[in-house]
């Protein structure tokens, strides 16, 4: 509080009597004295400070009269603003004293000046409120070229005349009419301030706070883009006005706007308006697309799926198509059939690349315990795989043996499917996959038929195809493959033992022989069958 005055440092000198050559004057009271005095016997300030300090409830005379000096409280309250708790009621009446306080805040306050001087406002007596809405009022409306550069002053009396604002419109008037302030600090701070009453006091000003997301100045737009998740607008509005921060040209606001839509929560996008956020999933900058990603987790599935289908189609390098990736194995990783669904519907005509990589993805959920889940998956896979992936098709083959009837029959039409396919490579590829043991019996006769059908195809590759799905020892005999026609004419299911009748007479034809009044013992008929091969 006392700075030394120049001279002998710690020391006093008399050259000639009634010269001081070394002492103390008081930064607060501007008290000149000697160090013995400056010490032995403080000044006002130091008085008052003192008190303050000790805590004391009884209020002495001469203390009582210095908390009523507001040139002595604007003094010390900077440093020590818990001097205003005992600060003279009558002082903050006075619009001088209410505007010295707002002036103290210009950035060298201590950091508890300010939450001081509104929790001591907000002990005042409505009369003295409202004196002090008329004072804030005034400051915060005058012309910049009245306050110059020294704008911290202003966001200040926007800052406390946002608890005032309650039982007082004049108050939200000015904080709403701020938003058009000259300066950018002072728009900033009734942004804010404007948002909070807003959204905890109900005051109707979304529109107003809107319109600053189109500020000249990027740190008032910033503020409008952080506040957006609370404003009560339009759906359409909105969107747009995200779409809008998404593509200001400050990285700054870019980045707030990703930060601000973590707040929000199935948010919906139309397809012309994934360009945008596909443009900030590949931003210059590198903490605006990690805040982009980070961003997606509020958009609804749908919308999710399509703005990464669309990423994809960009020239992306590894890093991000990893990511990508993950992404959406992420949400298959959620077991929710409709989510599930989804993904899947996304990825018709998508880029060849995320196909198969997803297409991977689904088959490691071939065997979620979801039924449901496991149904879509195969349906997936059908749709994503190339026509000749192997892996794919012993995936798929395998669903034919689940215990639930809806993903066997899935699994069954994606393979007869495949079986239909004008190529025969691929007709191999799928039906060499099939085993025919412990099938689900909604669809064992079909699959059944269909292989033992392949048996009378011209393609030795198919026949082979049929024969490995039969589980024969590979090359099969022609004597196995009478055995196991021989067992299904005994099946249980009629168009199975229909089925191997037929392909037994077709083979008997082959071999020039009559089907009537021949010998069915296996030596005879396997003679008869010696010119197929399989």
């Amino acid at each position: 509080m006392f700075s030394a005055l120049p001279g002998s440092a710690g020391s006093i000198s008399h050259t000639r009597p009634g010269v001081l050559h070394c002492g103390a004057r008081c930064r607060v009271c501007k008290r000149l004295a000697c160090e013995h005095c400056a010490t032995n016997n403080p000044c006002f300030a130091r008085s008052l400070l003192s008190f303050v300090v000790e805590g004391s409830k009884e209020m002495p005379a001469a203390i009582r009269v210095l908390c009523m000096d507001m040139a002595l409280i604007h003094g010390l309250a900077s440093e020590h603003p818990e001097v205003l708790e005992y600060s003279a009621e009558e002082l903050w009446r006075n619009p001088a004293f209410l505007r010295g306080l707002v002036k103290l805040a210009d950035g060298s306050e201590s950091t508890s000046y300010r939450k001081k001087v509104a929790e001591r406002l907000s002990l005042c007596k409505k009369s003295e409120r409202e004196v002090a809405v008329e004072v804030l009022s005034a400051m915060v409306q005058e012309e910049p070229s009245q306050h110059g550069p020294f704008d911290l002053p202003l966001t200040f009396a926007i800052e406390l005349l946002q608890p005032l604002a309650e039982g007082n419109p004049k108050a939200f008037a000015t904080v709403k009419e701020s938003l058009k302030h000259g300066s950018p600090l002072v728009r900033t701070a009734a942004v804010k301030a404007a948002a909070e009453l807003a959204q905890l006091r109900g005051f109707k000003c979304s529109s107003a706070l809107c319109s600053r997301i189109r500020d000249t100045d990027a740190g008032v737009r910033c503020a409008a883009t952080s506040i957006l998740p609370t404003l009560e607008l339009e759906e359409r509005t909105k969107m747009g006005a995200w779409m809008a921060c998404l593509q200001d040209g400050d990285a700054t606001v870019r980045k707030t706007a990703c930060k601000a839509l973590v707040q929000c929560g199935g948010i919906e996008v139309e397809a012309r308006s994934r360009s945008v956020m596909v443009n900030i999933l590949l931003d210059k900058d590198q903490e605006v697309r990690a805040e982009a990603w980070s961003a997606l987790l509020a958009f609804k599935t749908t919308a999710l799926t399509g703005i990464l289908v669309s990423l994809a189609r960009s020239r992306l390098d590894d890093i991000t198509r990893k990511r990508l990736v993950q992404t959406l194995r992420g949400l298959l990783t959620l077991g929710d059939p409709k989510e599930v669904q989804v993904v899947a519907s996304s990825l018709t005509g998508a880029s060849w690349w995320l196909r198969l990589a997803m297409c991977e993805s689904f088959c490691q959920h071939l065997d979620a315990s979801n039924a449901e889940v496991r149904a879509i998956c195969v349906s997936a896979v059908d749709t994503l795989a190339d026509r000749t992936d192997n892996k794919a098709a012993a995936a798929v083959a395998a669903k034919l043996q689940d215990s639930d009837a809806k993903v066997a029959n899935a699994a069954w039409a994606a393979i007869r499917k495949r079986l239909g396919d004008a190529d025969p490579d691929v007709n191999r590829v799928w039906l060499e996959e099939v085993h025919c043991n412990h099938l689900n019996p909604s669809v064992r006769g079909e699959v059944i038929g269909a292989v033992l059908n392949n048996l009378t195809e011209t393609s030795w590759l198919i026949q082979m195809a049929a024969t490995r799905a039969l589980e024969l020892k590979q090359p099969a005999e022609s004597r196995e493959v009478l055995e196991i026609l021989m067992k299904f004419k005994e099946d249980d299911d009629p168009a199975v033992q229909q089925i191997a009748e037929d392909v037994l007479e077709h083979f008997l034809l082959l071999g020039r022989e009559s089907a009537e009044g021949i010998d069915l013992e296996p030596d005879s008929i396997c003679k008869s069958l010696s010119s197929t091969s399989f």
